[in-house]
C-alpha cells in the first residue's frame, strides 16, 4: 500500500494530451511527521499552483510545452491534466540530495505497481536517471525520461522533445 496517495488532476482521465499522463518523481524530503497519506497532494497544492518553486515551475512549463512564465490559471490548468506520484514511499531525509536506502527502493516497487494498475497511465514522465535506473519493466506504458528538474543540466529543449515524442508514440 502507498504511504503517499498520488495527486490526480481533475482532467487526468480526459486530458488535453489525449492520454493519461503521470509524472513520476523520486521522493519526498521533510520531517518524519510529514509521512501522512495526503502529503503528496498537499505538496502539489502548496507549490504547483503559484510561482516561487523552481522545480514545479519547470514541470509546469514541461506540461505546457512552453518556456514562457505561466500565470496562476495556466499553472492550475497544467496540473489538472496529470497525475503525480513519488516512487519512494518514505521521507528520505530532511533535505534534498539524500539517496533512498536499498530497503526504500525494494519497498517502493509494489506500491508503484499498484498505483499504475489503478491509474492506468499511458505515459509516465520519469524525473531523473537515478529513478529511471531502478524502475521495473511494465508493458503497455510509454516511458518518457527527462533530466531531473532540480539538476543543473535540466534542458527544456530536451525535455520538450522527449515529451512530444512520447505523445506521438501513444497516438500511433
Amino acid at each position: 500500500m502507498s504511504r503517499f496517495l498520488p495527486f490526480i488532476g481533475r482532467q487526468y482521465e480526459d486530458s488535453i494530451y489525449g492520454a493519461r499522463v503521470m509524472i513520476l518523481g523520486l521522493s519526498h524530503y521533510g520531517d518524519p511527521e510529514d509521512a501522512y497519506p495526503e502529503f503528496t497532494r498537499d505538496v502539489i497544492d502548496e507549490n504547483a499552483y503559484s510561482p516561487g518553486n523552481r522545480f514545479f515551475t519547470l514541470l509546469t512549463n514541461l506540461l505546457r510545452l512552453s518556456k514562457d512564465a505561466p500565470d496562476d490559471t495556466e499553472r492550475r490548468a497544467a496540473w489538472e491534466q496529470v497525475a503525480f506520484y513519488n516512487y519512494i514511499q518514505d521521507i528520505v531525509g530532511i533535505t534534498s540530495r539524500i539517496s533512498p536506502t536499498p530497503e526504500m527502493w525494494d519497498e517502493a516497487r509494489q506500491p508503484f505497481l499498484n498505483v499504475v494498475k489503478e491509474l492506468k497511465p499511458q505515459i509516465i514522465i520519469v524525473l531523473g536517471t537515478q529513478l529511471w535506473d531502478q524502475l521495473p519493466e511494465i508493458d503497455g506504458i510509454e516511458w518518457c525520461w527527462v533530466k531531473h528538474p532540480s539538476s543543473g543540466s535540466f534542458s527544456y529543449d530536451e525535455a520538450f522533445s522527449n515529451f512530444k515524442k512520447a505523445l506521438e508514440n501513444i497516438r500511433k
